[in-house]
């Protein structure tokens, strides 16, 4: 099977409502575990689905996704962030949760929401300022400090 047809594999079975679409669904993270492709990060990133009936698998994409360089997978799902966010919010909030816990990570976010277009860093700025909202130690400072830095032009 190749990366492309494992990533459609993956989209298709992403309900993960039963045993065989679990079973597609990881035969197809093998395939791109094994076979790295950056290409194919904004489509892997556009499998997560809030309406998933299988989370703690759904949560083995993020772990994959999390495998490939911060550049390349931040840049991706900023590519496709206005999508991702009306697909998957719930996932697309634990993406930010993730990235804003790593140094490297929000470095690299930092960098790359400051020259997204306006569009996604609206988006991106308004997730962060629930995160900062939420209060939660150490995470809402994070996210303020992005704020600080990447979102001035959408205050």
């Amino acid at each position: 099977m190749t990366t492309a047809a494992a990533v459609e594999a993956m989209r298709s079975s992403s309900g993960l409502g039963d045993e065989r679409a679990v079973e597609t669904f990881l035969a197809g993270l093998r395939v791109v575990e094994a076979h790295p492709d950056p290409a194919q990060l904004p489509s892997l990133h556009l499998i997560l689905d809030d309406a998933t009936a299988n989370t703690e698998v759904m949560f083995s994409l993020v772990h994959l996704l999390e495998t490939y360089t911060p550049d390349a997978q931040i840049a991706a799902m900023l590519s496709v962030l206005p999508e991702l966010q009306e697909r998957a919010g719930w996932w697309t909030k634990a993406l930010h949760y993730r990235i804003l816990n790593s140094d490297e990570a929000r470095a690299v976010y930092m960098r790359l929401l400051s020259d997204a277009q306006s569009e996604t860093r609206g988006i991106a700025c308004s997730i962060l300022g629930k995160i900062e909202a939420e209060g939660r130690p150490g995470v809402s400072d994070r996210a303020r400090l992005v704020r600080a830095s990447a979102c001035v032009r959408e205050a």
